[in-house]
């Protein structure tokens, strides 16, 4: 499972993955109105001062980290990243959106090695990734309920009618 795109709106989390095998490509879209755990949304927001750095954005600068796009090229499927922001205009009531360029994860012998400025983007990638599968495995922020626990065999079943009392003539 490789994820291309994870975005967090103010009512949902979307999630697109490919399931690719060698003879199938199977694209995945998953839009859940079920709030995340905090640390899915801390993990998006932390993209935040290196994409503030490679935009040379001041550190202060006033946005929130919306998606991240994930490109996979070449054979050892090298990752490259999109990452949006949206800024709050009060003038206006729609925000501005800001996207990083296509920023390639570095590889050995890359010929543009001494230019590259991502590494932090790909730490927090796996992160994001990891936060996102934990996602679609049912950690959600309301918790997580363990009937394993405390068994519950009549939940969900309705109960069998009672035996009839038997008749005296």
């Amino acid at each position: 499972m490789q994820f291309t795109k994870i975005r967090l709106t103010d009512t949902a989390v979307e999630l697109i993955w490919n399931d690719n095998t060698e003879t199938d490509k199977q694209i995945t879209e998953l839009s859940s109105t079920d709030l995340p755990e905090p640390s899915f949304t801390e993990a998006l927001q932390a993209f935040l001062p290196d994409v503030l750095s490679l935009l040379e954005l001041p550190a202060g600068y006033d946005v929130t980290v919306r998606s991240v796009s994930i490109k996979y090229k070449g054979e050892a499927d090298r990752r490259g990243i999109v990452v949006t922001c949206l800024k709050e205009i009060e003038a206006v009531n729609s925000p501005f959106v800001i996207h990083t360029p296509l920023v390639m994860e570095r590889v050995e012998d890359d010929e543009y090695e001494d230019s590259f400025i991502g590494d932090g983007l790909f730490d927090q990638l796996t992160v994001l990734t990891d936060e996102a599968q934990r996602y679609l495995d049912g950690h959600r922020a309301q918790g997580d309920l363990d009937f394993e626990e405390d068994p519950q065999p009549n939940l969900g079943r309705v109960p069998d009618p009672p035996e009839p009392e038997p008749v005296h003539v």
